[in-house]
């Protein structure tokens, strides 16, 4: 729901010219910001990746909780997200006009529908609440 809501946002900012808005934001405050973004992402992403839960908080207690927690990683899920990412970096590389991200999110929902995830402790979002769906 979050994405066609942002879809829908973006396509009235095209529609009513607002990328002029752009040039009015300096360079040091979309570095900041860009910079920003990416440490978020780097330090809430990794113990996804290796199958740990837990690690919230700020950016040095989530990637120390990884630290600590290392022994603790699922290798089935640590396998299959490096598999994905070797997949999105080798197809964009070789067939780059293919939407590779979404033939890796099809692909894994086909091959946790043939695997049983949970008898290899990996974890899935869940079940979505009904007034998504509705």
């Amino acid at each position: 729901m979050t994405a066609i809501i942002v879809g829908l946002i973006a396509v009235v900012a095209y529609l009513l010219k607002l990328g002029v808005l752009m040039n009015f934001i300096s360079e040091s405050v979309l570095v900041g910001f860009s910079s920003g973004a990416a440490l978020y992402i780097a330090s809430t992403q990794p113990g996804k990746l290796f199958g740990i839960h837990g690690g919230h908080g700020q950016f040095i207690e989530r990637i120390s909780h990884l630290i600590q927690h290392i022994g603790e990683a699922n290798p089935w899920a640590l396998a299959l997200g490096i598999l994905a990412l070797v997949i999105l970096m080798m197809g964009e590389h070789l067939v780059p006009r293919l939407p590779w991200s979404l033939i890796i999110v099809l692909g894994s929902i086909g091959l946790m529908s043939v695997i049983d995830p949970k008898a290899h402790g990996i974890s899935l979002s869940g079940v979505s609440p009904a007034a998504f769906l509705s």
